[in-house]
């Protein structure tokens, strides 16, 4: 594999793509959750649940949201990690929206609406305060 004249450029490909998610900064940060939001771009796209193991893994005790705006729609694509500490209540968050779903510790919405956006952060912000 490491033969393989491709592979360094997509190796170099994905490195910078995480790098651009790591140099964002959260647009809601408290010890018990944290809230991105990621541009309509293909790099987004490709590393939004890559970042969000990532700071799962970094912040064991907190959860996290990414959401990718939607490329000319008025929308987010949502995925949830809850804390690693505790890995429940991502799925009931989730589905509290017209295409949220998932599991316990990792669910997402298909398509959040703009105009949903601080109802998405309040119970964000409800569900994973409590579990702390």
């Amino acid at each position: 594999m490491h033969n393989e004249p491709g592979y360094e450029k997509l190796k170099q490909g994905y490195l910078d793509d995480l790098q651009q998610a790591r140099n964002l900064r959260a647009e809601i940060e408290y010890a018990t959750h944290a809230l991105y939001v990621l541009p309509a771009e293909k790099w987004a796209r490709r590393v939004s649940g890559v970042y969000a193991n990532e700071l799962a893994q970094n912040y064991p005790e907190r959860a996290h949201a990414m959401l990718t705006h939607i490329e000319n729609d008025d929308a987010y694509v949502v995925s949830v990690r809850a804390p690693l500490s505790n890995k429940t209540g991502a799925d009931e968050l989730c589905r509290q929206f017209e295409t949220g779903g998932g599991r316990k510790a990792a669910a997402g919405i298909n398509r959040l609406p703009q105009d949903e956006f601080d109802r998405f952060t309040s119970l964000f912000k409800q569900s994973f305060t409590a579990t702390s």
